[in-house]
This record gives structure tokens, sequence and C-alpha cells, in this order.
């Protein structure tokens, strides 16, 4: 059966069903309508508006009770380091030169402790440098 022949058979089954899918709607609503009540709450904007007091009574009482968590993760925003600091961006002659050497012998995971780098750093240095790595120890 083609998806067109598809297509066709299932809008036919449809409008030969369509008094019995009604009936079966209906039905599972009224067996579901604590459920779906629940449901309308939890999502409604009406909820979450009539709520948001609510909230921000609670975020005002945790921010007392848990100044010092709150005073670290601030301290922590202002005290990182840039992405420069942190990561290596360029690769010197000295590396690229112990991996070539070391690829054959030693595993990614070791290069890259030893030149303090990511191992997914080292695979893709060596992926252009055209060097094979060694997968095993």
């Amino acid at each position: 059966m083609t998806k067109e022949e598809k297509k066709i058979y299932m809008k036919a089954w449809r409008e030969n069903h369509k008094e019995e899918m009604k009936l079966y709607n209906r039905l599972w609503q009224e067996n579901h309508k604590e459920e779906m009540e629940l449901y309308m709450k939890k999502y409604n904007k009406k909820y979450y508006e009539k709520h948001k007091e609510d909230k921000k009574l609670y975020n005002k009482m945790f921010r007392e009770n848990h100044k010092d968590y709150v005073n670290k993760i601030q301290n922590d925003r202002i005290n990182r380091t840039s992405f420069a600091e942190k990561h290596k961006s360029r690769w010197t002659s000295e590396e690229e030169l112990y991996l070539k050497t070391n690829a054959p012998y030693k595993t990614a995971y070791e290069i890259a402790l030893e030149l303090g780098r990511s191992e997914l750093a080292v695979s893709l240095k060596a992926c252009r440098l055209s060097v094979s790595l060694n997968k095993y120890n």
C-alpha cells in the first residue's frame, strides 16, 4: 500500500467511524476529568499569575535563609576566569612534535594529561596532523 492509498484509507475510516470516535472521546474525558483539571491548573496562565506573588515571596525567603550559598554563587560568577585563560588556544610546535612522536605509543588520554589539554583536543589535532593515535595501552 502506497502512502497516498494509506491516506485515502485512513480518511475514509475516520469518516465511517466519526460517531464512535466522538463517543469514545466523551467517555474518556468523563473518566479522566480529575487528571485533565490538574493538567489545566498546572499549565494555565491564570494559575501562574495567581501564584506569582507566592513565588516571589519564596525566592525572597530562600535568599534570606541561604545567604552564604547565594553569596558563593555570586562570587563564583565574578571570579570566573576568562575562556582564553582557562583553555589553551594555540598549539606550540613543541606540543605538536610531542604528539607526533608519542601518538603511536600512548593513548589520547595519556597525551592529554601530559599536555594539559582535553582528550578531544588531542584527538582533533592528531586528525589534522594526519597522525594515528594508539587506541590501546
